[in-house]
């Protein structure tokens, strides 16, 4: 989608584009008219203020998420008409960035060393709490974060 077909581009600013858009409003009557025209659900793509996003992507509170959040659909991102034009037709490419519940978005995650339990495994987890491990594990202090070190308990040696 063409992010001109979205919103008229002088009542934003972009701050993000692709699979997530990211937009801030510009003050007064131009705030009005961009929420007016994004949030809520659109044929390909749903957006919401960043408060009001889904709570289980840990995406509301960081001060670089723009203030309208635009989730893609998975196949559709949302890009300026000149960076469209830039591609080439036919041409092969991957994404990322969909909605982290789509079975496409899901990661594998493989750990080795001293503090993991041999043949262990865990169930489904979030990217989010590997920040905490590796701080955990590399002993540092960890900075604000929304990830849970506790999900890897029952494959840690305790070292």
């Amino acid at each position: 989608l063409a992010i001109e077909d979205m919103v008229a581009v002088e009542d934003v600013q972009i701050d993000a584009v692709g699979q997530t858009l990211m937009l801030t409003p510009k003050p007064g009557q131009h705030q009005a008219r961009a929420e007016a025209r994004l949030l809520g659900r659109h044929a390909h793509y749903q957006c919401w203020r960043r408060a009001e996003l889904p709570a289980q992507w840990h995406y509301g509170s960081h001060a670089r998420v723009g203030a309208i959040v635009c989730q893609m659909d998975e196949g559709w991102d949302a890009l300026p008409r000149a960076m469209q034009a830039q591609r080439q037709a036919g041409q092969m490419r991957g994404s990322h960035g969909y909605d982290p519940d789509l079975p496409s978005m899901q990661a594998s995650f493989i750990a080795r060393g001293p503090a993991f339990r041999r043949g262990s495994r865990l169930p489904l987890f979030d990217n989010v709490d590997v920040y905490p491990l590796l701080m955990k594990l590399l002993h540092l202090p960890a900075a604000s974060h929304d990830g849970n070190v506790e999900t890897f308990n029952a494959v840690l040696t305790g070292q």
